[in-house]
């Protein structure tokens, strides 16, 4: 077994290039009614994105 040391903290410029793609991974799940409600709310709490918002972005780009 190894034992780390060192903590790693998010870079807050690094982890915003993830939000998109993340919240379309819950936003698509969530369309077909195959992710519950409570989970893709919490879900989209945790990227703070509004409902349906990377739905949105894809449709203007």
């Amino acid at each position: 077994m190894a034992r780390i040391d060192i903590r790693l903290e998010p870079r807050p410029a690094r982890t915003a290039l993830f939000a998109e793609p993340c919240a379309r991974l819950v936003d698509e799940p969530a369309a077909r009614s195959r992710l519950p409600v409570p989970v893709a709310a919490r879900a989209r709490d945790r990227l703070r994105l509004p409902s349906g918002e990377a739905a949105h972005r894809d449709a203007s780009g």
